[in-house]
C-alpha cells in the first residue's frame, strides 16, 4: 500500500509529535510550564484515594461504557511515568496514593529507543503504562520518522510504533505471564501520546494472544489511551475493535479536540480503533453521562458539570501558562491538578 510521503508531512508530523510532547516532570520546559506539571504532580493529597472499579465498564459497546473514575486513575498512571527520578520516583509516588498499594511493580526502559513502560499491580487490579514521546530526545525521532507501515495482529500498523512496541513487549509479556495471569486480576493498559500507540497495539496483541484471551474472556479488560495517534490501518482497527468488543474489553481514546497529535497522522491508510471521548473528568463524578464527539466536559471540585464554551473556559484557565498546542496535548492531566 502506497503511503503519503513528502518532506513537508514528514516534518510536519514529527514537529506536531515532538513539539506537542507533554512538558511535564522529565522533560525541558519553560518556567511556567515546570510550575504547572509540579502542581498537578504535587496535587494528589487534594484527591480522592486510589478506588478502582474493576470492570466497571459497561456492556453495550459504545462510548457510554467507559468508567470516569478508571480513566482518572489510568490518567495519573499516564502521567507520573513522565516522572525525571524514573523508576524510583515513579514507585515512591504510587505508594504514596492512598489505597493503591502496589503488590508488584516493574520498570521496563530500551536504551535502544528510550521507549519506557511500567508495570503495577495491586491487589484488584493490574495496569501496564506507557511513556509518550520524550522532548528532544533523537531516539524517539527514529521512531516517529518510520512512517512506514508494519504487519502485525490482523493488519498493518505504522512500522516505527511497531517497532518502539517490539523493544518492550517481550519483557512485559513474561511479566504478565508470570504474574498478571497467576493473580486472575484484570488487567487495564493506557498511555499518553505515543505511549497510546504502544497501548493500542500491546490490546491488539493481547486479544489476539491465547495466553491471555480465550474468545469472550480475556484478562484485558479496558484500554485508555489519551491524546494517541492513529496507529493501523483499518484492517488492524476494525479486528482490534472487534475483538475488544466481543471480550468486552473496551478501547476508550479520550481526546481533545484541539490536540494536533490523534490526527497528525492522515486519516488513510491510518485509521483510529474504539471509542472517541470527551477529555476532562474527575473521579468522583464517574455517574456522569459521558459525552462524544466534540463535546467536552470539565468538572470541578464539587461534582458540577460544564460543557461546551463553558467547559472550554475553565480548561484554558488552567493552562493559561502554556503554549496553546502544548497544553492541548497536555490536557488530559488537568483533572490531576487541583481544580479551581
Amino acid at each position: 500500500m502506497a503511503l503519503p510521503s513528502s518532506s513537508t508531512f514528514l516534518r510536519g508530523a514529527l514537529a506536531a509529535l515532538v513539539a506537542t510532547a507533554p512538558l511535564v516532570a522529565g522533560c525541558s520546559a519553560a518556567a511556567g510550564e515546570d510550575a504547572a506539571a509540579a502542581g498537578a504532580a504535587s496535587a494528589l493529597s487534594s484527591n480522592p484515594a486510589f478506588s478502582f472499579h474493576v470492570r466497571g465498564e459497561g456492556t453495550t459497546n459504545t462510548a457510554a461504557d467507559t468508567n470516569l473514575t478508571n480513566a482518572y486513575w489510568l490518567a495519573y498512571a499516564s502521567f507520573e511515568i513522565y516522572a525525571s527520578g524514573g523508576q524510583s520516583e515513579v514507585l515512591a509516588s504510587l505508594k504514596q496514593v492512598p489505597g493503591l498499594d502496589p503488590v508488584t511493580f516493574d520498570w521496563f526502559e530500551d536504551p535502544e529507543t528510550d521507549c519506557t513502560a511500567f508495570y503495577v499491580r495491586t491487589p484488584e487490579v493490574a495496569i501496564v503504562a506507557y511513556k509518550g514521546t520524550i522532548f528532544a530526545d533523537w531516539k524517539q525521532y527514529l521512531i516517529l520518522a518510520d512512517v512506514g507501515l508494519e504487519p502485525i495482529a490482523g493488519g498493518q500498523a505504522n512500522a516505527g510504533f511497531v517497532d518502539g512496541f517490539n523493544h518492550l513487549w517481550p519483557a512485559i509479556r513474561a511479566d504478565l505471564v508470570s504474574d498478571a495471569l497467576p493473580s486472575g486480576v484484570p488487567l487495564y493498559v493506557t498511555g499518553h501520546s505515543l505511549g497510546g500507540a504502544f497501548a493500542t497495539i500491546t490490546a491488539a496483541s493481547i486479544l489476539r494472544d491465547s495466553a491471555f484471551t480465550s474468545g469472550s474472556d480475556s484478562v484485558l479488560a479496558g484500554t485508555y489511551t489519551f491524546g494517541a495517534p492513529r496507529v493501523g490501518d483499518s484492517d488492524f482497527s476494525d479486528d482490534l475493535s472487534t475483538r475488544a468488543d466481543a471480550a468486552h474489553a473496551g478501547l476508550y481514546r479520550y481526546v481533545d479536540d484541539k490536540d494536533p497529535v490523534p490526527s497528525v497522522l492522515p486519516a488513510w491508510p491510518w485509521t483510529h480503533p474504539g471509542h472517541k471521548l470527551a477529555s476532562v473528568f474527575h473521579p468522583t463524578s464517574d455517574s456522569l453521562s459521558v459525552h462524544e464527539e466534540e463535546d467536552l466536559v470539565w468538572l470541578d471540585a464539587s461534582g458540577n458539570a460544564f460543557y461546551g464554551a463553558d467547559a472550554q473556559v475553565r480548561f484554558d484557565a488552567r493552562w493559561e501558562n502554556l503554549d496553546p498546542i502544548v497544553s492541548d496535548h497536555t490536557a488530559y492531566f488537568a483533572a490531576l491538578a487541583p481544580h479551581q
